[in-house]
């Protein structure tokens, strides 16, 4: 029996996570950089799901910009998750500016505050990668 059951890894995680679409590039730094789309973010991390298989070494550094209707910033972070052969990618931020930290907060206190169509806002997802 599995008891890695969602509510349990959720009761793990430091920040919750809002289903969120936006443009993503991310590459280590000076180094080839990758385009995607963010699945889910939140105040530590985000996962996003690249257009094109990448390869990254486990736990590496590498420089995330995020971009969307709403926010635009640029931060450092970590590979926690690599997935589904390279094309997702969980991302713990490492640090992120002043600014971009205000930003990232007021952008996740409109993101609680809608309703989201899970199936609509995967298939949105889906649309901005192929």
């Amino acid at each position: 029996m599995n008891n890695d059951s969602p509510k349990k890894e959720e009761e793990r995680r430091a920040h919750k996570r809002y289903l969120y679409i936006g443009r993503a590039t991310i590459g280590i730094p000076e180094g080839t950089r990758h385009a995607g789309t963010i699945v889910d973010l939140s105040m530590g991390g985000c996962l996003i799901r690249l257009a094109a298989r990448a390869e990254f070494a486990s736990h590496a550094t590498v420089e995330v910009s995020l971009q969307s209707n709403y926010l635009a910033f640029r931060t450092m972070g970590s590979i926690r998750r690599y997935a589904e052969e390279g094309t997702l990618l969980g991302i713990a931020f490492q640090t992120i500016g002043a600014r971009g930290r205000n930003d990232l907060r007021a952008l996740i206190l409109d993101l609680e505050a809608e309703q989201f169509d899970p199936i609509k806002d995967v298939q949105n997802a889906d649309a901005l990668v192929t």
